[in-house]
């Protein structure tokens, strides 16, 4: 692999590199490697070459300007990166007190964490982290509960309490911060690629 063209998402690897316009036998080696030719600075491929290149579907990036010709690297990495996850935190809260449900045959139950909403929302289909003292404490925990005024609810908007009651954690305690949170998969952006190559780069 090339390094100053590779990222832990994306490995740039040069199978051939040579001067002169480009030829038939590159078309043929790219056709061949699922590759993209890339062209600087040399004459446009004559008639023979273009006709092998579109029966062949490959891609020929010509350029005369080498950081347009990086650009298009770029776009191509971009496109063979794997998409990354993203967490967008939706809204806090803070635990006010607890209360613990009876369980049966008198043990005790879950635990159910009055809160009151300081910025955003809590929803019931989101994950959740708990923050004790700057410290998170678990995290990726799912809702089993939400009630606002006794009533189950979909959503709790800011300023409001509510009662939350979240899957196999009952060690919940006032003070504790409460953030509800999802994670999206999104394609990487060109900027997060080239990133990870600099930082590749300076190692």
């Amino acid at each position: 692999p090339s390094p100053r063209l590779s990222s832990d998402k994306v490995r740039v690897k040069v199978l051939f590199s040579g001067v002169g316009p480009v030829t038939q036998s590159d078309i043929q080696l790219a056709a061949s490697s699922d590759a993209v030719v890339l062209a600087f600075n040399v004459r446009a491929p004559d008639h023979v070459v273009e006709q092998e290149a579109k029966q062949s579907a490959v891609r020929i990036c010509s350029q005369r300007i080498i950081y347009r010709l990086l650009e298009e690297v770029g776009d191509l990495m971009v496109g063979s990166a794997a998409n990354v996850d993203q967490e967008i935190v939706l809204g806090h809260a803070s635990v006010l007190q607890v209360f613990s449900l009876k369980g049966s045959k008198g043990e005790r139950g879950p635990t159910v964490a009055g809160c009151r909403v300081s910025d955003g929302n809590l929803r019931a289909d989101m994950r959740y982290r708990i923050v004790r003292d700057g410290e998170v404490i678990h995290e990726d925990a799912y809702c089993d509960s939400l009630k606002r005024v006794k009533q189950v609810v979909d959503t709790v908007g800011k300023d409001a309490e509510c009662g939350l009651m979240l899957k196999d954690f009952n060690d919940v305690q006032p003070g504790d911060e409460v953030i509800c949170y999802t994670v999206e998969n999104r394609p990487a952006t060109t900027e997060e690629v080239l990133q990870q190559q600099a930082a590749e780069v300076g190692r």
